[in-house]
């Protein structure tokens, strides 16, 4: 198994899941260490191609893309949520009942950890400390562009009431722990996670700003890319947008590192896969497509996010 040695990049999530296979397929093991994509457009997908991996997913008997991206983020409860204070609410609310429907959820969910995370005293809802802090400081021209990175590994208290109006960040912020409290989004738990191999896969999330874009970071220990890659890069890419927009920004760039990243079962599936694939529109190899529709909001895109089985995130987190 070798050191990948150079980065994905596409506009979709399934054109970067596409060549990340192809890189993955190339090895004798099909296995790489520190995978890294970029996806320039994030959150959007194509529907020829996502109706092909939902195929595939289909003859393998594994959870269709929908499911994969709910365990991160519930796109179809965010569409019918009135913003993400209410999404957070109605997730937590919820959350007791996913964790009891299956054995794997025990430890919680991706997008779980997000709003509730079992962080050492209260339960930290990250999702929305980060908009907030995002909507107070970062439009201001003295944020500093990488203030929204922090801790891999613990989330921090919820501040005190005011304390976002009273306790201004300083104009220049070392990238220490105490200079980004309250500004990332860490998954992974010391007090929780000790499997290996185990939930939760995905560590963290972080964000950065340039203008008024909101870039974003991911870093998995682990990936099946067969099974989880696409609905993992679409998932993250529709969790940037929200965030983005709900804070006043527009989504940058998606970049996905993966400390191991496996295409996994049987190989002449996935390169039939892929040879179908990389004949459609989307990687110029077919006839022109339309010309793109006018850019959505993210409530919007949401809005037609195509539900299907395992909607509500009721299956396993596995990464």
């Amino acid at each position: 198994m070798r050191v990948a040695n150079t980065i994905v990049q596409g506009r979709t999530c399934g054109q970067v899941w596409v060549q990340a296979l192809e890189e993955l397929l190339s090895e004798p093991d099909r296995k790489l260490l520190h995978l890294t994509v970029q996806i320039s457009e994030p959150g959007t997908e194509d529907p020829l191609l996502r109706d092909q991996v939902d195929a595939l997913l289909a003859q393998r008997k594994l959870d269709p893309v929908s499911t994969v991206v709910n365990t991160l983020f519930p796109a179809a409860l965010a569409a019918a949520s009135d913003g993400p204070e209410h999404l957070a609410d109605r997730y937590r609310s919820m959350y007791p009942q996913i964790r009891r429907e299956n054995r794997a959820n025990r430890k919680g969910t991706y997008f779980g950890r997000l709003v509730d995370h079992p962080a050492d005293g209260p339960r930290v809802d990250q999702l929305n400390r980060m908009i907030t802090r995002l909507r107070d400081y970062g439009h201001k021209p003295n944020s500093a562009a990488t203030v929204y990175e922090g801790s891999l590994s613990v989330a921090v208290p919820e501040p005190r009431a005011g304390e976002h109006h009273d306790q201004p960040l300083p104009e220049i912020v070392e990238t220490t722990d105490g200079a980004t409290a309250g500004l990332s989004a860490p998954i992974y738990s010391p007090r929780t996670d000790s499997m290996p191999l185990g939930f939760p896969c995905l560590s963290h999330i972080s964000f950065q700003r340039t203008g008024d874009l909101l870039h974003a970071i991911a870093h998995y220990r682990s990936q099946y890319l067969v099974q989880r890659g696409y609905g993992n890069y679409l998932a993250l890419g529709l969790l940037q947008r929200y965030i983005a927009e709900s804070a006043g920004f527009r989504a940058g760039i998606l970049t996905v590192i993966t400390g191991q990243a496996e295409a996994e079962g049987r190989k002449s599936d996935v390169q039939a896969t892929l040879a179908a694939l990389t004949q459609l529109p989307l990687f110029g190899r077919g006839p022109l497509p339309p010309a793109p529709p006018a850019p959505q909001t993210v409530r919007q895109s949401l809005g037609g996010h195509r539900a299907g089985p395992g909607q509500l995130p009721l299956l396993p987190d596995q990464s």
